[in-house]
């Protein structure tokens, strides 16, 4: 038999209302618990912890000089609300026939959005200079992590100020004539780091783009060009 999915009840106190609102229908009014023979002493319970949350919550939004005492209160009857629930929840989800479109009714699934895969773009926190390598620090998100590619510098018509990293649009090359785009690698972790000498004995200027990886192949919306200037001198 396939393997059940996880039961969901909210952690937020703020969404318990509603869930346990939701759920408490459906099992009674519903007929979600009649449907698969849930005990009617049961639903009776959790039919009437819901008629509690409601002058509970207001009770202690009411009285603020006494806040600490009511939501005291208020979370006892939130953690019966949830034990209580929680039982009903297991027994639907171990019964064979239980219907997903039923746990749908009941709130008791969580449902993720799959990305857009055509807009996703590598988000980069922060990058640095050592003396072995340029690293970028990066958050892959949904991705299986990010590909770091190179533009060949045709021409620069700046001057090399200072070895710092700089963040540079699209349509702004900052001076620099560029070329193709080369992949220099890739990294499932963070950070992603170059550790490539220079190509003569001088300062080189690098500049840099990345896009997000899955299933072994770029995807989604390039991140900004970073403009660097390296010293790593060949050995």
């Amino acid at each position: 038999m396939p393997r059940k999915k996880a039961i969901f009840y909210p952690r937020d106190k703020d969404s318990v209302p509603a869930f346990h609102g939701n759920a408490s229908t459906q099992l009674d009014t519903g007929g979600v618990g009649a449907k698969y023979t849930i005990d009617p002493a049961k639903v009776a319970n959790i039919v009437a912890n819901d008629a509690l949350i409601g002058p509970a919550v207001a009770a202690a939004e009411a009285a603020k000089d006494v806040a600490q005492e009511k939501n005291r209160i208020v979370d006892e009857l939130y953690a019966q609300c949830k034990d209580a629930m929680m039982e009903v929840f297991t027994e639907l989800n171990n019964k064979k026939d239980f219907l997903e479109s039923d746990a749908e009714l009941l709130g008791m699934r969580v449902f993720h959005e799959e990305p857009d895969w055509t807009t996703i773009s590598p988000v980069i926190k922060r990058h640095q200079i050592t003396d072995v390598a340029v690293e970028f620090y990066f958050e892959k998100g949904p991705s299986d992590g990010i590909i770091m590619f190179e533009a060949q510098i045709l021409e620069n018509t700046l001057p090399i100020l200072s070895d710092e990293i700089q963040e540079v649009a699209h349509n702004d090359p900052v001076g620099l004539n560029l070329g193709a785009m080369s992949e220099v690698m890739r990294a499932n972790h963070s950070p992603i780091r170059d550790t490539r000498k220079n190509r003569s004995n001088f300062p080189e200027t690098r500049m840099y783009m990345f896009k997000c990886l899955l299933n072994d192949m770029p995807i989604g919306l390039p991140s900004p060009m970073y403009k660097v200037v390296v010293d790593f001198q060949p050995r």
